[in-house]
């Protein structure tokens, strides 16, 4: 019975297998058995035909036995030694992910050295190392202890090792040269790592000007009474240039390079120089999979605000999202700020949403009449570059637009090759513009383009999303996008004819969203401080009635942090923000009369005005020291002259002191008339005409009448309602 880990032993010289093998893979659904050769070099396991090996067993051309393991791969852990141990952890450690997680697809899938190559830019081991370790493994029973280093086969070392050079004497001559010891092979791994891989110098010239002239050299006299010079050692006792070719050469080996790819590096041999299968996975329809990416524009613009057309705004930022199953524009945003996620939330914003008519009116532009652009919804994947995307605050993206983020490699352009091959053509659509920077011929740099520069950055946008729309409707794309079932229909190779049969005849993982929920989706991630006396985020103070109703601004005892609020933001205004409540609601919170006078500005603008403040308090300081030195000392002052006017006491007269009441009513005695004089100053003054003495007559009269009624004194003035106004209440929200 055959069965993984069995041997297949030819029985005659024509046996259909020329040497014992060892079945690594048994895969009874594709008819397929493979097999490791037990004695030749390392390599990928052979595929044979199941039914055939049955055949032959059946016929007696092969001979079917059990795997028989070495007894000494059979002891415990603790009778081998700790370098073996280790050693063969290393190597498990190295062909683990292959073995347990990709075994099959290594073996019947066309990529298996796809598959090796990424582990070896993984762990930084050789190609050769990591095949060995797999037929080691497959040859020993497919065992952790199969990849123990075999120290049975290895012969007794020779007895004089650091004088006598191993290897057969040379037929003429004397022998030259010497065992390279670890200090030689120190010596080499300094001038490798120095010279031979930075590829700076060849390997005879760093044998010769390093390792000859400058590291074994010694002090001499060349003459019985000449000076003491450093001078090569002699032949027989330094290395020679064979040994350190060699040591090179297995070095490279290790490392899995090789020297036509010296000075390039390991990403760049991947992207530039590595073979392709030529073949990658297909979208299933429209909106699978968008590319993402910005690139600086090829021409200088002016100031839509100069009406001379000069002034100078520099070159833009051109952001194109492009449709992987169809090649489509899906959209195309341009500004003058750098690459950043501010600018690609707008770019992703301007891509998904509909191209209505409010979306050519916001550019500035006609819908065009003759051809449509109906590109548009959330992906279900967007591959994107590492910069712009990976940060905390775009992880608004998976989980409230829905769309997976996906980063491609860092300095792997060809990730996304459709989206880079994109931009560079728009920026050949700028060639005939005046502004447009191009190449000079001898140096390969562009040309300064601020010479003819005329046009504005909606001019130009404007020109790029015509182009764009004109690109997917009437210029044709790889017959590679058309499936069979299209070409069958005869759909033509346009973009937008594909999209659109896409859209009927596949499934589509698209999300269309109104602009208002695409752009509130899209806002920036934050997190603001909820405390007792407002919700604090980026030095601003704001106020929301729902968070506290739910009690988010209650103080907390001692000991415990403030809760933290998620919310969305823009950062070009701090005016309001959107408070993620839980439950999935959202709530605007506004800012508090202490942090109106950020009302118009952007957060980066709060930023520099608090700092400006705090310079500014900072200045002051010093100023307000010197004024409340100046208190203390006019105090002092005054302090030594009522010590010097106070009578002496003893310290008996000063211990029995206590309140005298009869000062104290003098002292009272004297507020109440200086606060009596003060009020009829005052009533005199506002009143004058009222309060001038009667006739004496008059006042006999008057005190034998009634007093007058006291709700008929009319309110003098405006007095009363000005107060009114001035203390009336404040708003509760206001009051923060």
């Amino acid at each position: 019975m055959i069965s993984v880990n069995s041997v297949l032993e030819p029985l005659y010289d024509h046996a259909p297998i020329a040497e014992t093998m060892v079945v690594a893979f048994i895969c009874s659904s594709k008819d397929r058995l493979y097999g490791v050769s037990e004695s030749t070099k390392s390599r990928k396991p052979d595929p044979y035909s199941l039914s055939a090996v049955r055949t032959w067993i059946d016929q007696g051309l092969v001979r079917c036995r059990p795997f028989l393991v070495d007894e000494w791969r059979l002891r415990p852990d603790s009778q081998h030694s700790p370098a073996a141990r280790r050693i063969r952890d290393k190597r498990m450690a190295i062909i683990e992910p292959i073995v347990t997680d990709q075994l099959e697809d290594f073996l019947l899938g066309t990529y298996g050295a796809k598959i090796v190559e990424s582990r070896r830019l993984e762990v930084g081991c050789g190609r050769a190392s990591i095949y060995r370790y797999l037929n080691e493994y497959f040859r020993g029973g497919q065992t952790k202890n199969a990849l123990l280093p075999n120290y049975q086969d290895v012969g007794r070392q020779a007895p004089n090792e650091e004088s006598a050079k191993v290897g057969a004497r040379p037929k003429y001559g004397v022998p030259l040269g010497s065992n390279a010891t670890e200090r030689d092979k120190k010596n080499f791994e300094f001038l490798f790592q120095k010279f031979i891989k930075t590829n700076t110098k060849s390997i005879k010239a760093t044998y010769d000007e390093e390792l000859v002239e400058k590291i074994y050299v010694e002090d001499r006299r060349v003459s019985p009474t000449g000076p003491v010079e450093r001078v090569p050692v002699p032949v027989g006792e330094r290395p020679t240039l064979v040994q350190f070719r060699y040591y090179v050469k297995k070095r490279f080996e290790e490392l899995g390079l090789k020297r036509q790819y010296l000075g390039i590096s390991r990403t760049n041999i991947a992207k530039d120089y590595k073979g392709r299968s030529g073949d990658a996975p297909r979208p299933v329809g429209p909106g699978d999979v968008y590319q993402l990416d910005a690139t600086p524009m090829d021409a200088d613009l002016v100031s839509r605000f100069c009406p001379e057309r000069k002034g100078i705004v520099g070159r833009a930022t051109i952001y194109t999202v492009i449709d992987t199953y169809s090649g489509a524009y899906v959209g195309v945003y341009t500004c003058i700020g750098p690459p950043s996620w501010e600018a690609a939330r707008v770019a992703l914003f301007m891509a998904l949403r509909r191209k209505d008519s409010k979306y050519f009116e916001e550019l500035g532009m006609k819908p065009p009449t003759d051809q449509e652009w109906c590109m548009d919804g959330a992906p279900r994947v967007l591959l994107v570059d590492n910069a712009e995307i990976a940060s905390k605050l775009a992880e608004t993206i998976p989980r409230d637009v829905g769309t997976k983020v996906v980063y491609a490699r860092v300095r792997r352009g060809d990730d996304k090759g459709l989206v880079e091959y994109r931009l560079k053509l728009i920026n050949e659509w700028l060639r005939n513009l005046p502004g447009y920077r191009r190449k000079d011929k001898n140096t390969g740099q562009r040309i300064d383009g601020k010479r003819d520069a005329v046009l504005t950055l909606q001019m130009v946008t404007a020109h790029i999303v015509r182009r764009a729309i004109n690109a997917n409707n009437r210029e044709e794309v790889d017959y590679s996008y058309l499936s069979p079932e299209m070409a069958q229909v005869g759909v033509e190779p346009y973009p937008t004819d594909i999209w659109e049969w896409g859209v009927r005849y596949r499934p589509s993982h698209r999300r269309i969203l109104d602009d208002r929920e695409l752009y509130l989706s899209l806002l920036e991630k934050g997190e603001a401080t909820a405390r007792p006396d407002g919700i604090y985020f980026k030095g601003c103070k704001y106020r929301c009635a729902e968070v506290r109703q739910l009690g988010l601004q209650d103080k907390l005892p001692t000991g415990h942090k403030s809760p933290v609020l998620e919310i969305r933001f823009m950062r070009h205004s701090a005016r309001f923000i959107l408070i993620c409540l839980p439950g999935g609601q959202t709530a605007v919170a506004l800012l508090t009369k202490k942090s109106d006078r950020f009302e118009k500005l952007s957060f980066d603008e709060v930023e520099i005005q608090l700092e400006e403040e705090r310079s500014a308090t900072a200045r002051r300081e010093n100023a307000r020291r010197q004024a409340v030195a100046n208190v203390n000392a006019e105090t002092e002052a005054m302090v030594k002259a009522a010590q010097r006017e106070q009578a002496p006491m003893s310290a008996q007269e000063r211990k029995r002191r206590s309140t005298d009441q009869q000062y104290r009513d003098l002292e009272r005695g004297a507020e109440i008339a200086a606060e009596r004089e003060r009020y009829e100053r005052y009533v005199e003054a506002e009143f004058h005409e009222s309060v001038k003495t009667a006739p004496a007559e008059d006042c006999a009269h008057t005190d034998q009448q009634t007093q007058p009624d006291r709700t008929a004194v009319s309110t003098p003035s405006g007095f009363y309602q000005t107060m009114s106004e001035i203390l009336e209440e404040p708003d509760e929200d206001d009051s923060h």
